[in-house]
């Protein structure tokens, strides 16, 4: 089969985006709260199994292994989402620190073990803190979407044109610093605009534009962290079932760390 053409990759992208998006929306503001919990748990679910494929974990393995991140999102979601948010804060951390040194490394059973925890620090505390986001106000959730989006569509349109300071080669040499500033700018500019259309208690559109910069810029990190795991596994996506997008984890990926700062954010200004 020949490779597609970058053309026909964008085109892809762009059509399973604009089948997506609507599916995204009337989620958030269709869904009845069990079925925002439902669907977070499933989340959890397809993405452990991917995570899994990312390890080397095989069979029906992999499906047990996407039950206990689904089985832990659920139990997250019962706790405080701030005291969540904390804890993959500091995992984030750790992961921060991890990206300038990142070197592939064997298939060693201890990496695979390491490897498989670190799936579940990076999937269930994002996936349940978004549930309650969205259970409190699927606005808080939108926002916390539309500066990811943003941050995406900035980071991957500037850098494809006029990228040229690699931003972590060795992790993915395709991201660039010129990206990443103007995605976080564009999801500046995104999170001012829904602050001032929505009813979102936030502080108004300066407050959630500086908040949607903050996310784009940690969402960077989940989409690097994914990178160095598809690095270690060999593979280009996590799936191939989102035409021009890979799999679930390839859409996620900046909301895995994005949402944790996101809560944290409207911890700090008390809301």
């Amino acid at each position: 089969m020949n490779k597609p053409t970058r053309s026909q990759a964008i085109r892809s992208r762009i059509l399973t985006a604009l089948v997506l998006i609507p599916l995204v929306l009337a989620g958030l503001f269709l869904l009845p709260s069990q079925g925002i919990l439902a669907l977070g748990i499933i989340l959890a679910l397809v993405g452990g199994i991917e995570w899994a494929r990312l390890i080397h974990i095989r069979g029906a393995a992999r499906v047990l292994y996407g039950a206990l991140v689904a089985g832990l999102t659920y139990v997250l979601t019962l706790a405080d989402p701030v005291a969540v948010a904390l804890l993959a804060g500091l995992w984030w951390l750790l992961v921060i620190a991890e990206i300038p040194v990142f070197r592939p490394q064997t298939d060693a059973p201890a990496f695979r073990a390491a490897h498989g925890l670190a799936g579940v620090a990076t999937l269930a505390p994002a996936l349940a803190l978004l549930v309650d986001l969205v259970q409190v106000s699927p606005w808080r959730g939108l926002a916390v979407l539309v500066a990811i989006w943003a941050a995406d569509i900035g980071a991957y349109g500037v850098g494809r044109a006029w990228g040229r300071h690699k931003l972590a080669p060795h992790v993915s040499p395709g991201k660039t610093w010129e990206g990443l500033v103007a995605g976080a700018l564009l999801a500046g500019v995104a999170g001012g605009v829904l602050a001032w259309q929505a009813p979102l208690e936030v502080g108004g559109p300066t407050a959630l534009a500086a908040m949607a910069v903050l996310v784009a810029v940690i969402g960077q990190v989940g989409d690097l962290s994914e990178s160095m795991f598809k690095r270690r596994a060999g593979l280009k996506d996590s799936g191939q079932w989102l035409p021009g997008h890979g799999g679930l984890l390839d859409r996620i990926d900046s909301l895995t760390a994005g949402v944790p700062a996101f809560v944290l954010c409207l911890w700090g200004v008390g809301v």
